[in-house]
Parts: structure tokens; sequence; C-alpha cells
């Protein structure tokens, strides 16, 4: 457990904790770690093994410098209009 991160986890997703909250952290005999506050239970889970996908629009995002850039205006019209024909 030393050196690991873990973070609450409900069915859907990521459980977000306010910082220094007392909080109780039990290991069940299988080695199962949870997080419980009040009533409320969830399993931590450790994030260096989670694999998360990169969602679909961030795969397809293309980074387009604004006139301002070093690059002459020219350029960059360009540039925008190849784009917009793709798309």
């Amino acid at each position: 457990m030393k050196g690991n991160k873990y973070a609450p986890f409900n069915e859907y997703e990521r459980v977000l904790i306010r910082s220094k909250k007392s909080v109780y952290v039990p290991k069940t005999l299988d080695n199962a770690l949870y997080l419980v506050d009040g009533d409320d239970i969830w399993p931590l889970i450790d994030m260096h093994t989670m694999t998360t996908p990169l969602p679909a629009h961030l795969k397809d995002r293309i980074w387009v410098p604004g006139p301002e850039h070093p690059w002459k205006e020219a350029g960059y019209k360009t540039l925008i209009k190849k784009l917009r024909k793709v798309a």
C-alpha cells in the first residue's frame, strides 16, 4: 500500500471528498481497501493500475495557434482554409 495512490469510486465515477475530512479506511481479509465516510462506503482503487481510455473528443483534437503566433498571418489563413475543407 505504501507509495500507491488510491481513490474512492462509486459505480459510475470517482468520488470527491473535501480535504482534511476525517474518514476511516478498513482493510478486508482479502486485502481490499474501502473508504468509510459516515454511512457511505466506497471501494478504493489503485490509480496506478487503472487504465482509463482517452475520451473521443480529445483524440481528434487539433491545436491551431492563433494569428498572434510567430507564424505569418497568410500561413495561418491558409491553414484555417485547409482545416475547414477537411471538416
